[in-house]
């Protein structure tokens, strides 16, 4: 920068110039919308597909993701995420491309009756890597302090520690006795019926719903 901040080699003739240019209507180059290929998108993100096995192939690779063929098209490294309800964990559920937007290809009704069951088995295992759940089977610990909750917890995977602020919403009730818990680094915990707790692990739990 030069004197007084100016930027240095002629910014205000740099300037001047363009002010020149606008009064003549002339204007900077730029890049141009493609507003039709816009409304073909918009189009196609309002269609819902339907994936089947005979539309649809899934293929898994060598590095674990899946790669999905439809309608003449080959998407790599698709994402298979769950939709509402949360209840049943086979149907609706949304395959998207694997890129940073995620556009979704097409939709799974149900993955037990819409494909063959080595299909299914692939799809399922890369549900459970994203939906990674331990249920939690005992409370061993729970401590409030400084607006965050430190819980202790035996789970089906072993005991593990966990935290997450109190004003977060982190405790979720599903169903009247189904739980679901997030921590701090999103890492999610399940209780599938808080009735199987102690009286003493619900009061503690309580505190949070």
């Amino acid at each position: 920068m030069g004197p007084m901040g100016r930027p240095p080699g002629g910014g205000r003739a740099r300037f001047d110039r363009a002010a020149q240019n606008s009064s003549m209507g002339l204007q900077a180059p730029h890049q141009e919308i493609d507003l039709e290929k816009m409304d073909e998108e918009s189009e196609q993100m309002l269609i819902l597909r339907y994936l089947n096995q005979d539309n649809a192939a899934f293929t898994r690779t060598e590095g674990g993701f899946l790669d999905l063929k439809t309608d003449g098209k080959l998407y790599q490294k698709v994402q298979v995420i769950r939709m509402f309800p949360n209840t049943d964990k086979n149907r609706y559920l949304s395959v998207r491309e694997g890129t940073e937007r995620a556009r979704e290809i097409g939709v799974i009704n149900d993955l037990k009756k819409d494909f063959d069951r080595a299909t299914g088995r692939a799809i399922e295992e890369q549900l459970n890597v994203r939906y990674f759940t331990p249920v939690i089977t005992k409370l061993l610990s729970v401590k409030e302090e400084s607006g965050y909750a430190y819980f202790v917890v035996m789970t089906d995977y072993g005991e593990c520690r966990f935290a997450f602020r109190t004003n977060n919403n982190a405790v979720v009730k599903l169903s009247e006795n189904r739980i679901f818990i997030q921590d701090l680094e999103n890492n999610r915990f399940e209780i599938p019926d808080i009735r199987k707790l102690s009286v003493k692990e619900q009061r503690k739990l309580d505190m949070f719903l």
